[in-house]
């Protein structure tokens, strides 16, 4: 057992918990919200029934985090609409 297997299981986790909370999503899901996670927040936005979401330390500020989705929704919007 070494440290990559650790750290596979690890990722592989947060892919898991990623997987649950898309497909907790619905029409009625707020638009935005922030899921703690060890030492770890998912946080999620939703605009135009595309969500973005990303995997932060809690360390950071709520509100960088969200500014970091609105710019990657922007660039999103600016190259597909």
């Amino acid at each position: 057992y070494d440290e990559n297997e650790e750290s596979r299981g690890v990722v592989d986790s947060y892919k898991s918990q990623a997987k649950t909370i898309l497909k907790s999503l619905s029409i009625r899901s707020p638009n935005r919200m922030k899921v703690e996670s060890g030492k770890y927040s998912f946080y999620y936005l939703i605009n135009n029934g595309v969500c973005y979401l990303t995997l932060f330390e809690k360390s950071f500020q709520q509100k960088n985090c969200f500014d970091f989705l609105e710019e990657i929704q922007k660039e999103f919007d600016l190259q597909y609409s």
